[in-house]
């Protein structure tokens, strides 16, 4: 258990509240406000005695979000265009990267971010190595690993020196 903070609690619960309108397609009738400000206020509450304060800033979220927005629909473009020409050249494998994050919940959010960008797949969290299969292992997914792991260090507010580029070895894992 963390010590409780209700400047981190009220961040969570707008956060919170913010998922529940966007899930609710913005519902502010009385049923929704019901079910909805008990979720809510537990959600908060058991994220902030639970899990650790992450440090941050606006800046970080927005180019965060901005990179992955970016990273997606690139992502997506690739795979639609490998999908409708054959022609297109795959060379899909397992990329072991090592992830020089301070943190699990950094390695982890680096992981998962992969795996939400289309051409990528996060296999294995072990330590700091990360295994990553891609649709196109020689197409630069060392880059794209370290590039996350700078999103995700500024997102977390993370000194510079804590997101070191990964150590990569693009053979395949059998």
């Amino acid at each position: 258990m963390h010590r409780f903070s209700a400047w981190v609690f009220l961040n969570r619960a707008v956060l919170a509240g913010l998922a529940w309108w966007v899930l609710t397609d913005g519902a502010f009738a009385w049923d929704a406000l019901v079910i909805g400000a008990p979720a809510i206020l537990a959600a908060a509450a058991a994220s902030t005695a639970l899990m650790p304060r992450i440090g941050g800033s606006v800046r970080g979220t927005f180019k965060y979000a901005l990179f992955f927005a970016r990273e997606s629909l690139l992502g997506g473009v690739d795979v639609a265009r490998r999908a409708l020409d054959p022609r297109m050249p795959l060379d899909p494998g397992i990329v072991r990267a090592r992830v020089r994050m301070p943190t699990d919940t950094a390695r982890v959010m680096v992981a998962n971010t992969l795996g939400l960008v289309p051409g990528s797949l996060s296999v294995e969290v072990d330590g700091e190595e990360l295994l990553v299969h891609a649709l196109d292992k020689g197409r630069g997914i060392e880059r794209s690993i370290e590039a996350t792991q700078r999103r995700v260090g500024a997102l977390l507010g993370m000194p510079r020196r804590a997101r070191a580029a990964p150590e990569a070895d693009t053979g395949s894992r059998r």
